[in-house]
């Protein structure tokens, strides 16, 4: 139920979620997710009454603290949920 998801992970229920689901590494590069979501959350700001867009990066590898910290770091960190692995997601 994604109500229950995006309770516990303080989404509101009108925002866009996007997700990356993936290992972390270079060759799937979640750096430029979390750039594409950088820019899609600044264009959503500047215009008024626009939903809000919430990102879920969910897995575990290599860059891992890389992707932690950039997260950390970012103006929009309160929109990017890093989740780790996670076993409930089907393949």
């Amino acid at each position: 139920n994604t109500t229950v998801y995006r309770a516990q992970l303080g989404i509101p229920e009108t925002a866009y979620c996007l997700a990356f689901i993936n290992r972390l590494d270079a060759n799937k590069n979640p750096e430029y997710f979390i750039e594409f979501v950088e820019a899609l959350c600044a264009a959503r700001a500047a215009q008024t009454h626009q939903q809000a867009i919430h990102a879920l990066i969910i897995g575990a590898g290599p860059l891992e603290k890389v992707v932690q910290d950039r997260v950390e770091k970012s103006k929009w960190c309160n929109q990017l949920h890093l989740l780790g692995h996670r076993e409930d997601i089907p393949e």
